[in-house]
């Protein structure tokens, strides 16, 4: 099958695509770690010993939630230099990236296998001269490196999760009711629309969420007329 079919055109690299992700990642860590550092400083600043449990509790999730966000921008921001820093002997990655999408879009053949994808996977390593340990070991470093690449996301997740748990502990033991309350109700209000960002799906979902996502994008251009 020729790269053609693979959608390779020189104008449409998912690798670009993929190290702005990491570049734009790395600002939204770098501003929440901002917003972490300003929140914390309404208990951070009080005496070990006026600390009671629950103010020791709120600044664990704090300065937890800090140390996530600052290293999800750090991995961001390295993961995007590594992706910017491929030589072009390393140009296979863009064919792997187009061989993966080109299965998902495909219908699988009898046999559960894509010929397209395993014509373009990626090199295994051979075993002229290495015992199964070295290869054993490579593919257990090759799966970490691909981690430590791609874990700035959930670092960010849990950060700021850490932030909201110590925000609320904070509202509802060191506030008044009514703060505590209306805080409650303003992130309760807010979470529909967050869950529904992430229950949009992929148009590999199948053709229901594929129409679906057709018909949200004819809203959204309405709506952005509207604006």
């Amino acid at each position: 099958m020729s790269h053609a079919g693979l959608r390779l055109e020189p104008d449409l690299t998912q690798l670009g695509t993929l190290s702005k992700g990491f570049d734009i990642l790395a600002i939204a860590a770098t501003f929440a770690c901002a917003i972490q550092a300003q929140i914390m400083v309404v208990t951070i600043g009080i005496p070990k010993s006026q600390q009671d449990r629950t103010i020791q509790v709120i600044n664990s999730f704090f300065l937890s939630g800090l140390i996530l966000d600052l290293m999800a921008a750090v991995l961001a921001f390295l993961t995007a230099r590594w992706l910017q820093r491929l030589t072009p002997d390393e140009e296979f990655l863009e064919r792997n990236f187009a061989a993966v999408q080109h299965a998902r879009d495909s219908v699988p053949s009898d046999k559960g296998e894509n010929p397209c994808l395993q014509q373009d996977s990626l090199p295994e390593p051979q075993a002229d001269g290495d015992t199964e340990h070295t290869i054993l070991v490579d593919r257990i470093l090759c799966a970490w490196f691909a981690m430590s690449l791609f874990v700035p996301m959930p670092l960010l997740t849990m950060g700021i999760f850490c932030l909201i748990i110590g925000t609320y502990i904070f509202a509802w033991t060191q506030q008044a009711v009514i703060v505590a309350s209306w805080m409650t109700l303003a992130g309760a209000g807010t979470l529909p629309f967050l869950v529904g960002v992430f229950a949009i799906g992929t148009k590999h979902d199948g053709k229901a969420v594929e129409n679906r996502r057709k018909i949200l994008i004819r809203n959204l251009s309405k709506m952005q007329g509207a604006w």
